[in-house]
């Protein structure tokens, strides 16, 4: 990112010691916080360990990029730090609640206020009109129709998609599908949107699209954002990357 983006972003240009430059966000607010985090899987008579005492801090404005190579567990850390998989050991907070106190059904609600998701596939429903997806977070969440209506046409409005509506998944691109899936992400205004291979199902010209869009909503919105990317011109344009290998993840400059 440039040095007026991470301005915008609270964040600010620092040279170290050995003269590289990095991204400094501050001492603001700690939304999302995974500690000693292990996963492990059983395959027959073998435990298999994915994740292996990972630590990850992400504050408030800061988009953070994770990457590593095919099967080192990306997306299953993300899927931790999202509360849809339990961490064999090891525990996540988001806003300051630990999610290993909340139980299925609490989990699944305050996961739905407080967490936007949108993964390699958009996950839109196909009897639904772009809008009506929009809307289904903040319905299940238990607002009245209209309020959900409104919330989801202002979602819209926020990412300048607003010209297709009221037609379904099945008419829109691939690119306007993850645009959609983005405005279902932000409709209740989480505390932070975790994001696994946005771009992975993209062209070219559609995943840029889709780059200016995630990084304009944090340096405009201040969204809070965790990417899992193969992309590393996507990683490169975050505050903080990250790189998971052997169940390890290390901050890289």
């Amino acid at each position: 990112m440039s040095s007026e983006e991470l301005r915008s972003a609270n964040c600010e240009v620092r040279t170290g010691e050995s003269g590289q430059r990095r991204a400094d966000c501050g001492e603001r607010t700690a939304v999302l916080q995974g500690t000693a985090i292990e996963k492990e899987f059983r395959l027959g008579p073998e435990q298999l360990q994915v994740l292996n005492g990972v630590d990850i801090t992400v504050r408030s404005g800061e988009m953070v990029a994770i990457l590593g190579p095919s099967g080192s567990g990306k997306s299953t850390l993300l899927h931790i730090l999202a509360g849809l998989d339990r961490p064999t050991r090891g525990d996540v907070a988001i806003a300051g609640k630990p999610l290993s106190r909340l139980n299925g059904e609490a989990l699944a609600a305050y996961r739905n206020r407080n967490v936007g998701l949108i993964f390699q596939f958009h996950h839109l429903l196909p009897e639904f009109t772009v809008l009506e997806n929009v809307m289904m977070p903040c319905l299940i969440a238990g607002d009245t129709p209209s309020a959900a209506l409104q919330k989801a046409e202002q979602a819209l409005a926020e990412i300048d998609f607003t010209s297709r509506l009221r037609h379904r998944p099945a008419e829109l691109s691939g690119g306007e599908k993850q645009k959609a899936a983005t405005a279902r992400a932000l409709v209740t205004n989480p505390q932070v949107v975790l994001a696994d291979e946005p771009t992975g199902n993209l062209d070219s010209h559609s995943a840029q699209a889709l780059m200016d869009l995630f990084q304009d909503l944090n340096a405009r919105k201040r969204v809070t954002m965790v990417i899992v990317s193969h992309n590393e011109r996507f990683a490169q344009r975050a505050h903080r990357r990250f790189y998971l290998d052997d169940g390890l993840l290390k901050e890289t400059t």
